[in-house]
């Protein structure tokens, strides 16, 4: 049989499916789910038809834990294929449900421990998996790699599918139970579907996949009769302090250009950008777009990055909240240091022009002969300056330098100023 060998399984290839597919009904084991996504990941986007892929037991083994760890692993994939052959797929339709085979062939060999799967879709799928014309999602097949159940697989397939738009808007309890394929007799209590199946499983994919899911309840009177799910996507920036550290996948950069790189940029893209804008600027665009990812879905931090530069923001266009608290906390630190050093500044030259006043009365006051000294101070003491002082005198205990002030004061303006 003409086929073509899968030697690598990539992690970041994506599955391409219509909205239409990852929202329609099907149950499949969670190996078969394991083989189907690889599957998936190597179609070509310009094939015209279906081709058959080898699929080497060995990789699904190395790539998927739940497999790598199980020693029956080998008879578990042989399973698998039976389940991929039984399984079809049903799309609602307007006028009721449009039901395909997801399989077109399948084969499990085992060859003295030379295990492989043969698989074909079936080419009735290719306008769901090829060239699709309407809105579809394209996961990475990183996200599947720790998937345990059915409905982990689906759920998330589903709930990517909306993550352009963030949420799904409301989902009812009968779509859910048609996407899950769960059987009329289980979880007929709402909240026990949601207790016991959706939020554990919500709590799982946010765990392990590159998405964020909340479920909400939407309610009919008292009772919920909906649910509604926002999705974000997971971005790896992690702000350990406001406006200053940024670790990106876990691993720490020191440097601005660094930090860049880390996110896609090229080193003549850095360039360029670094000729044109200031040190601090791009500082803070970093700072902005890591919190903005807190707040929205951001698909290329990179795009994201340049769609802002094409608006040309001043820097004070990019303060987040954290950033403006701290910049109106160093402006008043700023503000009081100033005042601060104003006063001192101040001060200093009150005492400066007091030394001078001084200086210049001594002098004066040194050239004079006993009468002279006497009659100024017999008129200080007649003043009603200094009669008012020695009044202040008796009621409060002032320093004799008070006094010695007021004194020189007098002379000053009297003697020296007026002449």
């Amino acid at each position: 049989m003409p086929h073509q060998e899968i030697t690598l399984i990539d992690w970041n290839k994506s599955l391409v499916r219509s909205n239409e597919s990852t929202s329609a009904t099907y149950t499949l084991t969670p190996d078969a789910h394991r083989i189907l996504s690889v599957a998936i990941s190597v179609i070509a986007q310009n094939d015209q038809r279906f081709i058959t892929f080898r699929i080497y037991v060995k990789q699904l083994i190395e790539f998927y834990p739940a497999l790598k760890t199980d020693k029956n692993a080998i008879a578990r994939i042989d399973k698998a294929t039976d389940s991929l052959m039984r399984s079809y797929i049903k799309i609602k339709q307007p006028n009721g449900w449009l039901k395909r085979h997801l399989i077109h062939s399948c084969q499990f060999v085992n060859n003295n421990g030379y295990a492989y799967v043969d698989i074909k879709l079936n080419d009735e799928m290719l306008p769901h998996l090829i060239k699709v014309t309407g809105s579809y999602s394209a996961p990475k097949l990183s996200n599947y790699k720790f998937l345990k159940k059915d409905q982990h697989f689906k759920l998330h397939a589903f709930l990517y599918s909306f993550l352009y738009r963030w949420k799904t808007g409301v989902v009812s309890i009968n779509q859910l139970r048609e996407l899950l394929d769960i059987d009329k007799k289980k979880y007929q209590l709402i909240g026990h579907l949601k207790s016991r199946l959706l939020v554990p499983s919500i709590e799982f994919i946010n765990k392990v996949t590159d998405i964020t899911v909340t479920i909400k309840d939407v309610k009919h009177g008292r009772k919920i009769g909906w649910f509604t799910f926002i999705i974000t996507k997971k971005i790896k920036i992690i702000e350990s302090k406001a406006c200053e550290t940024i670790l990106i996948s876990n691993k720490k950069v020191s440097t601005l250009a660094e930090k860049f790189i880390a996110l896609g940029m090229s080193q003549t893209e850095y360039s360029k950008l670094e000729s044109s804008h200031w040190e601090q600027y791009l500082t803070q665009l970093i700072t902005y777009v890591q919190y903005k990812s807190t707040k929205t879905t951001i698909e290329s931090v990179k795009s994201y990055l340049f769609g802002i530069l094409k608006k040309k923001p001043v820097i004070e266009d990019l303060l987040t909240p954290n950033c403006i608290v701290k910049k109106k906390q160093v402006k008043q630190a700023q503000l009081n240091f100033q005042l601060d050093v104003e006063e001192k500044e101040q001060q200093k030259k009150q005492n400066q022009q007091a030394d001078k006043l001084n200086a210049e009365i001594e002098s004066y006051l040194s050239k004079l002969c006993d009468d002279e000294l006497q009659q100024i101070e017999a008129a200080f003491n007649s003043s009603i300056f200094a009669s008012g002082l020695k009044f202040g005198q008796q009621k409060v205990d002032l320093s004799k330098w008070i006094v010695k002030a007021s004194f020189y004061s007098f002379v000053y303006k009297k003697f020296i100023f007026w002449g």
